[in-house]
């Protein structure tokens, strides 16, 4: 996910969504976050970017490090059903 600035406002960000869930539906949204200043802003955007780094380079979904067999199979136990351990291959498929 990557933010922009709202045109017309320091103090403001938006952010698109490719599956927003929200109503129960997939849907694309763009969402925004107003702040009360921009400091409040810009600090939001440093630990936001500083978030995005330690996904890429800590977090084993993102970084190639994740075992998906065995992540798929505690998705079939966690379910009891084998159809929905294939929605982490889906996911991982998706991310790559």
């Amino acid at each position: 996910m990557l933010l922009s600035a709202k045109s017309g406002t320091d103090k403001a960000v938006v952010y698109g969504v490719v599956a927003d869930f929200a109503d129960e539906e997939s849907k694309n949204e763009m969402f925004a976050v107003e702040f009360g200043t921009v400091e409040n802003a810009n600090l939001f955007n440093e630990k936001f970017d500083e978030a995005r780094q330690i996904l890429k380079t800590k977090c084993s979904l993102y970084n190639g490090e994740a075992d998906w067999q065995q992540l798929d199979e505690e998705e079939s136990e966690k379910w009891g059903n084998e159809e929905k351990s294939s929605s982490l291959m889906t996911k991982k498929e998706s991310w790559q």
